[in-house]
């Protein structure tokens, strides 16, 4: 599994134009072979800074996604930015929940 991360600070007069494309990339993106979500998060004191987090089955879905003439609504709201935008990808080997938690509050460690 993959997650893509991308971090964007917006002029709050183009927020209306960032909710749009991000409107977009959720109406589309869900439909994209390997996608298993995608979400978007507004900081609450400062709604001008946007969260993206998108998670494939493999990276191999993802770099068909980037590859895709679709990515360019990605690469639009890269494009409002008013800062650096961060943009991360990051492989996860193993998942775990709350039996890891269970383990290590039980003493056994993590397994």
């Amino acid at each position: 599994m993959i997650f893509a991360t991308l971090r964007v600070k917006v002029s709050p007069k183009r927020l209306g134009d960032t909710q749009e494309i991000m409107h977009s990339i959720l109406s589309s993106i869900k439909a994209e072979p390997g996608c298993i979500s995608c979400r978007f998060y507004q900081n609450m004191h400062s709604p001008e800074d946007i969260l993206m987090i998108t998670d494939w089955k493999s990276e191999d879905y993802l770099d068909r996604y980037i590859a895709e003439d679709e990515y360019r609504k990605f690469l639009a709201l890269i494009d409002l930015s008013e800062e650096q935008p961060e943009v991360k990808f990051h492989k996860v080997s193993q998942v775990s929940g709350m039996e890891r938690i269970a383990a290590i509050r039980l003493g056994e460690g993590s397994k």
